[in-house]
């Protein structure tokens, strides 16, 4: 005797029909998705006889992470985006298995060395790579440069060049004689612009200071001190 799943047991008890007869999962869509839909269904259309134009709505929106490529090409139609006879616009075309050629990516590199003191450095790169979704250029980042997701958020807190400086050398500096909790507080005093220390120590990691190492960081005040471990933190205390 072997063990049967739930559609097994429905089969048997009901007939073999049965599993047919089951209602389809229906995909809720919101007013912004739609919306959304609607915009990044103009955005793409003149370039769909070059990509996979579901494809790349589904990975392109920001409304809804979870839709799938079959649910954008149903509310497409649904929605009468694309006549009848032109629906061949939407099947599915074979993937391209090199996403990035090394002069696409040495593009990346520079325009995200220009935009990345932006709101939202990665709007700006696609305007320009006008064939990559906001996914997948926040994936190459990731991959070519070390650049975080949270340093891309729109949400992020945002620091300038000059500001940038400015935390380079007081780390350098107050890091010859202070460690820890006191130096992230000397660093918070010397700053002309209020920040906190969540802010100052993401910004020591976005920065990649040499002399931090991957270990523990130290957030919060003295009384309520919280540590985290991980590869991807950079202890504030002076190398030995």
């Amino acid at each position: 005797m072997f063990w049967k799943s739930t559609d097994d047991v429905l089969a048997i008890d009901s007939g073999y029909d049965a599993n047919k007869m089951k209602p389809k999962k229906t995909v809720e869509w919101t007013v912004q998705e739609e919306v959304e839909l609607k915009e990044l269904f103009e955005k793409w259309i003149d370039k769909a006889n070059a990509i996979d134009l579901c494809e790349m709505i589904a990975q392109d929106m920001t409304t809804s992470t979870d839709k799938q490529r079959i649910e954008v090409k149903k509310k497409i139609i649904e929605l009468g985006l694309v006549p009848e006879e032109n629906a061949n616009i939407l099947k599915k075309k074979p993937k391209n298995k090199v996403e990035w050629l090394p002069d696409e990516r040495e593009a990346l590199r520079n325009l995200y060395e220009e935009y990345q003191y932006e709101r939202d450095p990665v709007a700006l790169i696609q305007e320009k790579l006008d064939t990559k979704t906001r996914k997948k250029i926040v994936k190459e980042l990731e991959l070519l440069l070390g650049v975080r997701k949270i340093d891309l958020d729109v949400n992020r807190c945002i620091w300038t060049k000059d500001e940038d400086e400015e935390l380079r050398i007081l780390y350098q500096h107050k890091s010859e004689v202070l460690a820890g909790n006191s130096l992230l507080e000397a660093i918070q005093n010397s700053i002309p612009k209020n920040r906190t220390v969540k802010e100052i120590t993401d910004a020591l990691i976005r920065l990649k200071l040499k002399r931090m190492k991957a270990a523990v960081l130290i957030f919060g005040q003295k009384q309520n001190m919280q540590l985290l471990t991980s590869t991807n933190l950079f202890c504030l205390r002076k190398s030995a």
